[in-house]
């Protein structure tokens, strides 16, 4: 998946019983709009692993959110800030990504 694909992803996405995920997005300059080409719209299977890790990531938000009085909603993003506003990808990068990838001795 490219960057914006990614940061773009919403719960409703996520077709649990296909075992996939469905872009359908882009997150761009904070804004979600349509991928560049149909050949970008495309489904992408998920393996046990990574259906075992995004259901963990769901319920810690949801978790989350209840304490605060909400609920999680289809639309809200995977991979967020605390708030719940998607992340800046200049920022996932060179303040997460790039300090993941050196304490993997990568």
């Amino acid at each position: 998946m490219r960057r914006g694909e990614f940061l773009g992803l919403q719960w409703g996405d996520i077709d649990w019983a296909n075992k996939r995920i469905c872009v359908r997005k882009s997150l761009y300059k904070g804004t979600l709009q349509e991928p560049k080409s149909d050949l970008s719209k495309r489904n992408i299977d998920m393996g046990p692993r990574l259906m075992e890790v995004l259901k963990a990531h769901r319920k810690g938000r949801t978790e989350a959110l209840l304490k605060k009085g909400k609920q999680l909603s289809s639309e809200d993003f995977i991979f967020c800030q605390a708030d719940g506003r998607p992340l800046d990808p200049d920022n996932l990068y060179h303040r997460d990504f790039q300090r993941i990838l050196k304490r993997a001795g990568l």
